[in-house]
């Protein structure tokens, strides 16, 4: 099977993927006059049958306006690449993995990259200042200001796209190879859905880090849907888009649903808003993308004005970083386009990675690049898989507090975005307690993203009736830290600092204040009297 040229596009929860590969003609162009015939091109080959799917660079905007200072007339890197398919492969989630390693035999493994911001904080501030001026003066309402993350990759392309979708499960993940190069894009925004003559538009405009508690998850949820300026922000840019369609829609068809809607993702809360349209009679691609493209939540608005702007302050091309991904059905008849966020480049291993946000007058530039920074890390050091564990007691194949404990696995499937079926736990759980003997033993329940679960088995540990040597770890533990308020797999620091002291029980671990937190395998209990204590949970 040709991999060279091949595109993959997933999406999620409908577990949908469709592999495009030995295109019968590629379409793609470096130079800003000819993106336009290509766009026609593609129209055309739509229209005797072909599949199309690729993706178009941000720059290729500057083809559909003149009022782009010194746009140069050819670019380092195709505007638009696009390859022409009989018709994809079709996968779904039994026959994924399978054709994954057949495709892809070295590339399952994954690895974390280490990432170096191409702007500094100090740079980024007086950046933000400029736009602040233009603000000022009224040249614009906001603007969406980027910089890549640079790093080094010794993998190939395939287990960073890998890597990615695996921490960052969203609905709209795509993995192109062109030659020596790829792009692992990991998109949480559609730009737009063609469904016959309907249109759907789902700008993402508005973000709030994840709590490091249920209750803070929830707060800050809250907070988002309450911020003046994320809905001000979201408003523009729901304006923005409503104005874009109104070109290629019927009078009178553009609707506005949901709006500040909220997504929950791995290390954060984005806010969206969706748009609605019928298009006119004849609309093709060749009408789409000059009416839309880019996404005015990749821009800011005015669009034609903030990209002047965007061209003379930002140092670097963005490349398909904020263009978008996607395909066409045979005929025109049905398209889905992602905005190209989360979106990494590779070549010869070297890697870029844009992130960005939106700013507007009250923006902040010490939160923005906090932001920007919070937009990565779901790839860079600090996130790598995990798993939710809970521990219970069997004895006479019974089980103390099951409930409180699949309440609290629930809690925390909730937070971390994971499948939970509780049904199918139990039902594992009670099979596996009528197979036991009834003797008392510790029941290890482990649960995976995709809702994977497993069972361990082990002998209680006699009680030891003697005093215990334990010491008191130097590494402090952060009690902002999330993974503190859960049970899981993460346990590097405790595993490293037990296994690092001889001939100790236990080790015991504070906070950045000084307060006990707990153990590296058990709870601290104090008893005063009849009454117990053990350190709260926003101890960490």
């Amino acid at each position: 099977m040709e991999l060279n040229n091949c595109v993959l596009l997933e999406t999620l929860p409908e577990g949908r993927s469709l592999f495009f590969s030995a295109p019968v003609k590629i379409i793609s162009t470096v130079k800003t006059s000819r993106v336009m015939e290509c766009l026609h091109k593609m129209d055309a080959l739509s229209g005797r049958g072909f599949y199309l799917a690729g993706y178009a660079a941000y720059e290729a905007g500057y083809a559909f306006e003149k009022k782009y200072p010194e746009i140069p007339e050819q670019f380092p890197f195709p505007l638009l690449w696009f390859g022409v398919y009989k018709k994809p492969l079709l996968l779904n989630n039994k026959n994924r993995v399978g054709i994954y390693k057949k495709l892809f035999p070295a590339g399952l493994k994954t690895e974390n990259p280490a990432a170096l911001p191409a702007l500094s904080a100090a740079d980024y501030k007086k950046k933000i200042n400029i736009i602040k001026n233009h603000l000022q003066n009224g040249d614009i309402y906001q603007l969406n200001f980027t910089f890549p993350l640079k790093f080094s990759f010794s993998q190939n392309g395939f287990a960073l796209y890998n890597e990615m979708k695996t921490k960052q499960p969203v609905k709209y993940s795509a993995f192109i190879r062109r030659g020596s190069s790829y792009i692992c894009s990991v998109s949480p925004e559609l730009f737009f859905e063609k469904n016959g003559s309907r249109m759907r538009c789902l700008p993402m405009k508005g973000t709030m880090p994840r709590g490091n508690s249920i209750t803070a998850d929830q707060q800050n949820a809250q907070s988002l849907k309450n911020s003046i300026k994320n809905r001000a922000e979201n408003t523009m840019i729901a304006d923005l888009i409503r104005n874009d369609l109104g070109k290629i829609s019927r009078p009178g068809s553009i609707m506005v649903k949901k709006p500040f809607g909220l997504e929950k993702h791995e290390t954060l809360f984005q806010m969206t808003t969706e748009i609605r349209s019928q298009l006119n009679p004849g609309i093709k691609l060749a009408d789409i993308f000059p009416a839309l493209f880019p996404c005015g939540s990749v821009t800011g608005a005015p669009k034609i004005r903030a990209m002047q702007i965007i061209k003379t302050l930002e140092s670097s091309w963005r490349g398909v970083y904020t263009g978008t991904l996607g395909y066409i059905t045979p005929g025109g008849k049905n398209a889905v386009f992602s905005v190209a966020i989360r979106t990494a480049e590779l070549k010869r291993q070297k890697g870029r990675l844009g992130i960005g946000s939106g700013i507007v007058w009250d923006s902040r530039s010490d939160e923005e690049y906090g932001e920007c920074l919070l937009k990565s890390a779901f790839l860079f050091p600090g996130y790598s898989e995990f798993k939710i564990i809970e521990s219970l007691l069997l004895v006479r194949k019974k089980y103390y507090f099951l409930n409180e404990h699949l309440d609290r696995m629930e809690k925390s499937a909730a937070c971390f975005s994971f499948v939970f079926s509780r049904e199918k736990i139990v039902r594992a759980l009670l099979k596996h307690a009528r197979n036991s003997s009834p003797e008392a033993r510790k029941i290890r329940l482990l649960l995976g993203r995709s809702g994977d679960f497993s069972i361990e088995q082990s002998k209680l540990a006699p009680v030891r009736h003697a005093v215990l040597k334990i010491k008191i770890s130097d590494q402090a533990v952060n009690s902002r830290d999330l993974f503190l308020q859960h049970k899981t797999t993460k346990r590097r620091l405790f595993n490293e600092e037990f296994s690092g002291k001889k001939n100790c029980a236990e080790i015991i671990f504070c906070n950045e204040r000084g307060e006990i937190t707990e153990g590296s395998s058990n709870n601290i209990f104090i008893r005063k009297k009849n009454l117990f204590f053990t350190p709260p949970l926003s101890c960490g």
